[in-house]
């Protein structure tokens, strides 16, 4: 049968259609309204459908999408409903059962879902049978209040699984303290969690540190915070005189009590972080965050350092331990005795940059421990793309500045912000699934930061996470919280100075040009895993928007994809190898260029201006590592 649309079908007509169909494309729908007495579509043998995609270009799909204008898409008294019978829905879900209680769509999770549609009025003169004049292109819904009511009915459970990427495609807001709660602005989102979920610092810096680190000593030590505080708000950083900790080494029952402690430091962070309730607070000494963060930032340098040259008084001493010497410089960590710490790791003694040139590290054993890492990419770099380490002097330090050249001056101007949503931006909320997922793919045995601050420890402790129970939660949120934070630029201006520092290395690119070099900048591994997790994040929009012209963000196997289509899609085997092997001339020629420095070289102002028009909530990650560039007055 065919559907007459020239005028509003009868409920018989469009279940008799909907039956007609449904054994041509593997599905059917009912359309369900006001249930009258001698409509009872409970008759009609339903088939289930699969994928709302599959039919979303059907006539029947298309003329109920044409037929529902928007000012009524607050109204839900119509419901299309999947499942692998009418009868199995009416049993669940009886029309009179939703009206009377429309929030109990989950009563049974095993019974089928409802889609909400909604209602029209077909005497309306808006209702000419065009397309709707607001469909999100993006996802063929009418409105994100539409997405919205529709995720928070059938999809409750599942709203924490939405990728701030997936939501900002649709325009939606999700809290990420309740994790069921969806909005459609940023303004509203902000005024519930200030309602609800705004936490206000009240305890300074040392009842931090001496609830949190000291107290899980007992009572045998005495607290030296006081003075380890006022070391670390005086302390000037600068690089430690060994480039590797020994993270790598600490295995078994003394890793996780390492990793306890570090995890305890981001704790840490994020408390001293928390706004302040009374704001004559936040310029005290006291409350001021630097120190406590930099707990996190220099643990590895002040636990983790390796063993300082023995003393020629201590000869006769018998040697301790790995496990003892890193448990006694952990109880010095948690009583505050971090100006010993420090003073004695700026005693150990590694090669200089010389030595190193003039003792190169033995190949094969440094992709053995890479190897050993699991870290097999690295390993095959190291035997097949050996680049020694160059020495940075003042006859090559010229080399490496020349490879920057000035900006171009182009004043970087940012566009006024939307006032769409009230002037409130987006910001970045990542779950602790997206962390523990991010810090488990990470490799092993990378260079750490400039502070020795490495991967590793990240690596470890997240292994140590078990999010089922009660402490791996409150372990895995406070991870959470800490990169929301420093990727959302809610950080003192002193970490974000700590944040843009990398640790300079040249790379010898020809043995026989010293002149030839590749200057490598290692950042923090703060900054690191939050640039992982941005683009984890982002990866899919990234993607779709440098597409065609880049295949290596966002696409899987994108190198391998432009490999096999410059082999075969544009006949480089037919017309160029084959010839050759069989001695004739090739009858194509293909062209490979390489732009020079184009990494050092590329527009950085430029770059921001592309943020800020087409990635807005990326504008603070951005400024954070790279400073806001904006034009001068």
């Amino acid at each position: 049968m065919d559907l007459n649309l020239d005028s509003e079908p009868s409920l018989t007509d469009k279940l008799d259609y909907a039956n007609t169909i449904g054994t041509k494309i593997g599905y059917a729908l009912a359309i369900t309204s006001i249930r009258s007495e001698d409509e009872d579509s409970s008759d009609y043998n339903i088939i289930p459908s699969e994928k709302l995609e599959s039919f979303a270009s059907h006539p029947l799909i298309q003329y109920i999408k044409n037929t529902l204008p928007h000012q009524y898409s607050s109204s839900f008294n119509e419901i299309v409903l999947k499942s692998d019978t009418p009868e199995q829905v009416f049993e669940y879900y009886s029309l009179q059962h939703w009206k009377e209680n429309p929030n109990e769509t989950e009563s049974d999770e095993n019974g089928p879902q409802l889609i909400t549609i909604p209602h029209f009025d077909n005497n309306n003169e808006d209702n000419d049978g065009t397309a709707i004049r607001t469909v999100n292109n993006s996802n063929g819904w009418s409105s994100a209040r539409l997405v919205r009511d529709h995720l928070t009915q059938a999809h409750n459970r599942e709203l924490s699984k939405l990728t701030d990427a997936e939501l900002e495609l649709n325009d939606l807001f999700v809290c990420r303290e309740c994790d069921d709660k969806l909005f459609v602005s940023c303004t509203a989102l902000n005024t519930h969690v200030r309602t609800n979920h705004v936490e206000h610092r009240t305890h300074n810096n040392l009842r931090l540190v001496e609830d949190h680190l000291f107290k899980s000593l007992g009572y045998d030590y005495d607290s030296h915070w006081v003075d380890g505080l006022n070391f670390l708000s005086t302390l000037e950083l600068t690089p430690p005189p060994f480039q590797q900790p020994l993270t790598t080494k600490i295995k078994y029952r003394l890793e996780q009590t390492i990793c306890t402690t570090f995890l305890t430091t981001v704790h840490l962070s994020n408390e001293a972080l928390k706004p302040h309730q009374n704001d004559k607070f936040a310029k005290k000494r006291d409350f001021d965050p630097w120190p406590i963060l930099l707990l996190q930032i220099l643990f590895e340098r002040l636990v983790l350092f390796p063993a300082p040259p023995e003393s020629p008084n201590k000869n006769n001493k018998k040697k301790d331990s790995l496990n003892q010497t890193i448990h006694a410089r952990l109880r010095k960590f948690k009583q505050g005795k971090l100006r010993e710490l420090y003073e004695e790791s700026q005693l150990v003694q590694s090669k200089s940059p010389l030595q190193q040139a003039q003792n190169p590290p033995n190949i094969q054993k440094s992709a053995q421990l890479a190897a050993n890492l699991d870290n097999f990419k690295s390993a095959n770099a190291r035997i097949c793309k050996h680049a020694p380490i160059a020495s940075i002097n003042k006859d090559n330090l010229h080399v490496l500045q020349n490879l920057h050249p000035p900006s171009l001056d182009r004043g970087c101007c940012k566009p006024r912000q939307s006032t769409r949503t009230g002037g409130t931006k987006r910001k970045l909320n990542f779950t602790p699934q997206q962390i523990l997922s991010v810090l488990s793919h990470l490799h092993r045995g990378k260079a750490p930061g400039i502070q020795c601050d490495s991967l590793d420890i990240y690596i470890k402790s997240a292994k140590f996470i078990k999010l089922a129970h009660e402490d791996g939660q409150a372990q895995g949120k406070a991870l959470a919280q800490f990169f929301s934070k420093v990727t959302n630029g809610e950080v003192p201006e002193k970490f974000k100075l700590f944040l843009r520092q990398t640790y300079l290395v040249a790379l010898e690119k020809d043995p026989d040009d010293k002149t030839k070099l590749r200057p490598l900048g290692v950042p923090s591994a703060i900054r690191r895993i939050s640039s992982i997790l941005i683009l984890s994040e982002y990866s899919p929009t990234l993607a779709e928007y440098l597409l065609p012209f880049n295949y290596a963000v966002g696409v899987s196997g994108g190198v391998d994809f432009i490999i096999k289509n410059i082999q075969l899609g544009l006949g480089v085997d037919k017309y160029i190898t084959q010839k050759e092997n069989q001695n004739e001339l090739p009858t194509r020629a293909l062209v490979s260029l390489d732009i020079k420095n184009m990494f050092n070289a590329v527009s950085r102002e430029r770059l921001r201006e592309i943020i800020s028009e087409k990635f807005p909530t990326l504008e603070d990650f951005s400024d954070l590592i790279m400073m806001a560039l904006e034009r001068p007055s």
